[in-house]
């Protein structure tokens, strides 16, 4: 709205609003710009939700005064809000979170003020009915976590002393158009149905499809995921971990001040028998943490975890201003008087302690890794490709980039989540994609109606030219785009494993089972995809749990797939000599792009220390069969002795790492044996050389190999 009033007046922006709206701004960084002000509108709103809680506590909201402690507790707690981690990471990026905490803080900072205002003020009775019910509606169509708080409000103020004015027909009827203009967004939802845009919401011309979308019945009613995709089965002793977690992260988020501040507040609530308002807002906080964990039905993996961790930040919208009330409680006693002089200062140095402490890991001014992640993924693939897309990152990313910034708009990208619903078919398949065969209705398995996804690939993966395709027609061979994937297939449905999966660039392409792989064209392939990317660009350190690490750890489980892809397959093959060597150089420098990449933070949250020894082990035992090949090719030159070097490089990094640490399964102490056997004796056993006297392998870590036999009790 503001930036069409700027357009339409012409009226010169101040400098922020010019690079806010500048005409050559892409859309992404307009977007994340529209967050950081709702955010900090949110921030706001904490502090006006803060104060109202303090002031309808101490019985003075008709003073309209508010005391300066109060005001500062509240900014405090405004700034403890806006600045811990899980807040701070979702105002800087394009999501939901942002609005949805500014509309939930408005929705009780209205119902607070409604709740104090005095029984002969009809005029901002009606004015606040209209807020609540404007609210209200906005919430709903925002996002429906906002329910667990309109359940609470909206009925205390239908049973308030004010109630005789809210059945009154003006009243009555004020409230109803207000929460219908909330909830306006569905009506463009609606008529825009009608256009049958790419990768809508659904099929909302009708009410069975409206309601549909509005019960999220594709997800469960109530629940995060679908069970046969990723939900699991509600339980109490899952919810009661969950409420442990929430807890913990609770304590963490709020600079570890959330728990004690919330027993306390609620100790001077029952102490104190403050009013009705303060009530209120700790039965929202109840209602919300309880029904919230309990209907989370994903699993406790870590990536699961911090789906429905983002749900909890609602919650800090009470939980932080709980804390500034007991800050001003504390404040308000008389041997506080002489703290009270301080209090700016005090704040600005809260503040400026909150942004010192997160502000290098939130710090995202310098990331390119996104929008370099979605060209590299589709630059290598072949004109007018089919590529399937899963996970978020891949579908968001590449839906951005094609949409947004018109970018290899000849690629036909398939959302797979989306095949699931029942509204795609009918609003997508001929309108959009009416080059892709779908063989069912829906991609579900255990429906009648439904297909599973080896049946979508039977239909669409391009066809060799052999005897078992003779009775296709050429037409339909034509007609076959190439098949690429990002990301899994679906979970719950195995049936397409029998295709293979060929490693291109950060995509996969999809092949018959039966289909011959030329490993020199491969490799060949991977070698110009590589020379593609911008791996120059990838983040030293990524912060952990971040985005950042999530796209990083692509590029390397790429690495890693194409490289173990030729390992596996070239060492037992009947290629030539001299093609074999040169696959396996391939192979060795798609190993040392990983370990180019791979840093600290990819341990332990996005591999184990297992799999990284593993990878190390890998690397050593490819550089040892280069040295092998080079032997059989009769060189005479040094060459051995550098594919062997590079093997002891790698296979130091392993011994290290099971030095390190104890905790490992059975195989892997195995592994760690078997490779440091070979390093204390400075052994390619490739080739049977053996280099502890030769000049430049004083590197090998001889001695912490003999350490780690030691350590596993190993007579090797």
């Amino acid at each position: 709205m503001l930036m069409a009033i700027i357009r339409f007046w012409d009226i010169p922006p101040i400098s922020i609003l010019h690079t806010v709206f500048e005409s050559n701004a892409n859309p992404a960084y307009r977007a994340n710009v529209l967050t950081v002000f709702l955010g900090s509108c949110a921030a706001l709103s904490v502090i006006f939700l803060c104060i109202l809680l303090i002031l309808d506590g101490n019985g003075t909201y008709k003073d309209r005064k508010v005391p300066c402690h109060v005001f500062y507790s509240a900014v405090c707690a405004g700034v403890l809000f806006a600045f811990s981690p899980s807040i701070w990471e979702y105002a800087i990026q394009a999501e939901v979170f942002a609005l949805n905490n500014l509309l939930s803080a408005l929705l009780l900072s209205f119902t607070l003020q409604y709740l104090s205002i005095p029984d002969t003020c009809y005029t901002q009775t009606w004015l606040l009915i209209v807020k609540v019910s404007l609210v209200t509606g906005l919430c709903i169509s925002n996002q429906h976590t906002s329910i667990f708080y309109i359940v609470v409000c909206v009925p205390v103020l239908c049973i308030s002393k004010h109630s005789v004015l809210v059945l009154n027909d003006w009243y009555l009827w004020s409230a109803i158009v207000s929460g219908i203009v909330g909830l306006s967004p569905y009506i463009f939802l609606i008529a825009r149905s009608f256009e049958q845009p790419i990768d809508s919401w659904g099929d909302q011309r009708g009410v069975h499809g409206f309601l549909r979308h509005f019960l999220r019945q594709e997800y469960g009613t109530f629940s995060l995921a679908a069970i046969w995709e990723s939900g699991i089965e509600n339980s109490w002793s899952d919810a009661l971990s969950r409420l442990y977690l929430f807890t913990k992260a609770y304590d963490e988020e709020s600079f570890h001040l959330g728990i004690p501040c919330m027993t306390l507040f609620i100790t001077i609530q029952v102490l104190y028998k403050r009013k009705t308002g303060c009530t209120v807002i700790l039965a929202c906080y109840v209602v919300y943490i309880l029904m919230i964990n309990f209907l989370a039905n994903l699993s406790f993996s870590e990536f699961h975890i911090k789906i429905f961790a983002r749900m909890w930040q609602q919650s800090s919208i009470i939980g932080f201003a709980c804390i500034g009330s007991v800050f001003s409680f504390i404040l308000s006693f008389d041997w506080a008087y002489s703290f009270r002089k301080a209090l700016p200062i005090l704040t600005v140095l809260i503040a400026s302690y909150c942004i010192s402490l997160h502000y290098d890991t939130m710090d995202r001014s310098y990331v390119e890794t996104f929008g370099n992640y979605a060209v590299d993924l589709m630059k290598p693939l072949p004109p007018k490709s089919m590529l399937l897309l899963n996970d978020d990152a891949n579908c968001n990313l590449v839906y951005y980039i094609q949409h947004c910034e018109n970018y290899r708009q000849d690629i036909s990208s398939l959302r797979l989540p989306l095949l699931t619903y029942e509204w795609w078919n009918p609003m997508q398949h001929k309108q959009h994609y009416d080059h892709v065969k779908i063989p069912g209705d829906i991609h579900h398995p255990y429906r009648t109606d439904g297909y599973d996804f080896k049946q979508f690939l039977d239909s669409n993966v391009p066809l060799e030219n052999n005897l078992s395709t003779a009775h296709v027609s050429k037409k339909e061979k034509s007609s076959r785009r190439p098949v690429y994937i990002a990301g899994p297939f679906k979970s719950g449905d195995s049936s397409q494993d029998v295709y293979q999966r060929i490693p291109v660039g950060l995509a996969e392409r999809i092949i018959n089972p039966d289909e011959a792989v030329d490993l020199l064209e491969f490799a060949t392939l991977v070698d110009k995809t590589l020379e593609l990317f911008d791996l120059d660009a990838a983040i030293e350190n990524p912060p952990s749990g971040s985005w950042e690490l999530v796209i990083q750890a692509k590029y390397i489980e790429r690495l890693i797939l194409s490289s173990q892809f030729i390992a596996k397959r070239v060492m037992n093959s009947d290629i030539r000599l001299k093609d074999k060597f040169k696959i396996m150089k391939t192979a060795m420098n798609l190993y040392n792009q990983t370990f180019a990449l791979f840093t600290n933070s990819f341990i332990n949250n996005i591999f184990t220390e297992e799999q990284y020894i593993a990878l190390a082990k890998n690397a050593g035992t490819c550089s040892g069969y280069i040295g092998q090949l080079i032997k059989e090719h009769d060189y005479t030159d040094n060459r051995t002795i550098v594919a062997g070097k590079e093997m002891f490089r790698f296979w130091n990094i392993a011994v290290e790492s099971c030095a390190s640490s104890s905790e490992f399964s059975v195989d892997m102490k195995t592994l760690c044996t078997e490779v440091s056997h070979y390093v204390s004796l400075s052994v390619n056993p490739m080739t049977s050389e053996r280099f502890s006297h030769a000049k430049g392998f004083d590197f090998v870590k001889n001695d912490i190999a003999r350490f780690v036999l030691e350590k596993y009790g190993s007579n090797s």
